[in-house]
Formats: structure tokens, sequence, C-alpha cells
């Protein structure tokens, strides 16, 4: 299922594209599978209304796209 351009430019429209592919993943996850830093994924994940956290495992934070369990 495609989506349309996320808020927040290209770097969040990256990180859409992978959680709608791949489904829920930490930031580490995403940035290796993507070539980008993790610390801007990070901060991408935290603070867009594009993605919602689904929990946290010790140190690492899931995320997927905000509506995707409204949705599955």
């Amino acid at each position: 299922q495609r989506r349309g351009p996320s808020p927040g430019g290209p770097l969040a429209n990256e990180v859409s594209e992978y959680l709608a592919e791949y489904g829920p993943a930490t930031a580490t996850q995403i940035a290796r599978a993507i070539g980008r830093n993790r610390a801007n994924i990070s901060g991408t994940l935290a603070n867009n209304l594009t993605f919602s956290r689904v929990g946290k495992f010790g140190r690492d934070v899931l995320y997927e796209l905000s509506g995707d369990r409204a949705n599955g």
C-alpha cells in the first residue's frame, strides 16, 4: 500500500516508505536499511506525527506508521 508524501521532508518520506514495506522497526534497523544516520532517524521518528511508538524493549523503541494498528 503506497502512501503520499509525509510531512517532514525527504528523510521522513524514506522512513515512511520503509515502515510501510517492512512494518514496525527501531531507529537502528531503519538507519541500517536505508543508509542514514541513526540519530537523525530517531529524531524524525520521535518528532513527527506520521510515526507512533509501538513499545520499548530495553533501550530500543519500536515505531510504526500512525494508524497502522487501526488499519491493520
